[in-house]
């Protein structure tokens, strides 16, 4: 299971591993950013239903408006980032979550980083307008 698992994910052809890297950058690199670019189309819609459900006009707000409602969603919002941040933990093989374990804060950290960054770059999948109704 947990093989198949693995090859479910998409290869990313910019990483780069290098002798010198941390366990939580090696983990980040072979683990988390093949997980948020294979969940990104979930990522993005439960984001845009949150907007939905609290009638913010996503696709309507200045750009700075929203790269500020973006970062204040990740920094403040603690049901939606356990949300997303077990969006991102179920998808661990067991191994995986093991590595996790020792250093769940340190890559928590990084995952909503990297969530906030696949955010602000993938806002067109966050409009809301057409969804009102």
């Amino acid at each position: 299971m947990d093989e198949h698992r693995s090859k479910q994910r998409p290869h990313i052809d910019t990483i780069v591993e290098m002798k010198d890297m941390t366990p939580e950058e090696t983990f980040q690199n072979t683990t988390l950013r093949p997980l948020l670019k294979m969940q990104n189309a979930l990522l993005t819609r439960f984001v845009s239903h949150y907007f939905s459900q609290r009638e913010i006009v996503f696709d309507q707000l200045s750009e700075q408006k929203q790269n500020d409602l973006l970062t204040s969603l990740i920094q403040r919002e603690q049901a939606v980032k356990n949300c997303l941040l077990g969006m991102i933990i179920g998808q661990f093989t067991l191994e995986e979550y093991d590595v996790y374990s020792q250093s769940s804060a340190k890559l928590n950290k990084r995952i909503y980083q990297m969530l906030l960054e696949r955010l602000k770059t993938n806002k067109h999948l966050l409009a809301t307008s057409e969804k009102q109704g």
